[in-house]
């Protein structure tokens, strides 16, 4: 449905014909991610995969320092990223509180 305009502004019924079949303009927001599903999503990373493969192939050779020292690798780039993330979202929501969207319509001239 186009909408009616003309230079003093739309028509009062296209407005709430536009109502009727899409609804209130309400912004949504994608649900909350909690800080123990950001952890667990570091892992889907491919390089962590790779690495993760190479501490199993590392114990299951019996060379246990070279899969611990690995291990400690894939914790600490997961905890890294983590935090880097965590924060990344905050700072992002903490920005949103501070946007406030405002539109001024003009219906019936």
């Amino acid at each position: 449905m186009e909408p009616e305009t003309c230079g003093s502004g739309g028509k009062l019924g296209t407005s709430t014909a536009g109502l009727d079949q899409a609804g209130y303009n309400i912004q949504t927001t994608k649900s909350e991610v909690t800080p123990t599903y950001l952890f667990l999503n570091q892992f889907k990373n491919p390089i962590m995969l790779i690495l993760i493969f190479a501490t199993v192939a590392s114990a299951l050779l019996g060379d246990f320092v070279d899969a611990v020292i690995i291990t400690l690798i894939v914790q600490g780039s997961a905890i890294l990223s983590f935090v880097q993330d965590y924060r990344a979202g905050t700072a992002a929501e903490k920005l949103k509180e501070q946007v406030k969207i405002r539109a001024t319509v003009v219906r019936g001239g």
